[in-house]
């Protein structure tokens, strides 16, 4: 079960926060609330008047996935790391390079179906999608037993 970054809490359901990428339960998932420090940066760029720009977020993806280094790439919210057999894991999910590089440019588009098209097939490769059908399927069951009860 997924713990928050903040308070080491166990939750069922966390949110991770867009500017580091961390994962928090629902009192410290807003940035003031867990000292994020990624907020600063957002907080500069809002400043100097940069907009978010798909292009200049592919780009630094595709110098990101070309380098050597090790760091994780942040992007929309979702965690991007480097593995050793070369291939990228995004959220716990195992991509090729080149689908990585395809779900970045989808992340990075102002169209809200790719953006989405995008985070689902995320959640299809790291499971999320199944754990989602079977809280479903428990809560559908449930409704059902009350109801024959009745």
């Amino acid at each position: 079960m997924p713990t928050c970054s903040e308070c080491g809490r166990k939750v069922i359901l966390t949110y991770r926060c867009h500017y580091c990428g961390e994962q928090f339960c629902e009192e410290h998932r807003l940035p003031e609330r867990h000292k994020c420090p990624g907020i600063e940066k957002a907080k500069e760029v809002a400043r100097i008047g940069r907009g978010h720009d798909g292009n200049s977020m592919v780009r630094d993806f595709s110098a990101w996935i070309d380098s050597t280094s090790s760091t994780r790439f942040y992007l929309e919210g979702h965690v991007f790391e480097k593995m050793m057999s070369g291939d990228i894991q995004i959220d716990n999910g195992r991509f090729s390079r080149d689908e990585a590089r395809e779900i970045a440019e989808m992340l990075s588009s102002n169209n809200p179906f790719l953006k989405m098209n995008a985070t689902l097939a995320i959640w299809a490769k790291n499971g999320t999608i199944y754990i989602g059908l079977l809280v479903a399927a428990v809560i559908l069951l449930s409704v059902v037993i009350i109801i024959l009860k009745v």
